[in-house]
């Protein structure tokens, strides 16, 4: 009888088939041990790093553009 874990492996295994993906069971049995260990305060300060970087990024897209005015425009705002 297959435990818990080896049951969702399996089901993910059949997932990616069906979405025809090159996914086997060794993928999953590789990926998920690392996931059991705790993270180092190096790799920490890392995701931390990493998250701010892209907090940046984002404010950086949303930020809009100023718009350029000459002085013929203004001349125009001001009639």
């Amino acid at each position: 009888m297959l435990n818990e874990q080896d049951a969702v492996i399996t089901n993910i295994v059949e997932m990616s088939k069906t979405l025809k993906l090159d996914l086997n069971e060794n993928d999953f049995n590789e990926l998920l041990p690392s996931h059991a260990t705790e993270l180092s305060n190096d790799d920490l300060l890392d995701l931390e790093a990493q998250s701010h970087a892209e907090d940046l990024l984002e404010e950086e897209r949303e930020i809009e553009p100023l718009k350029e005015f000459d002085a013929k425009k203004w001349q125009n705002l001001l009639g």
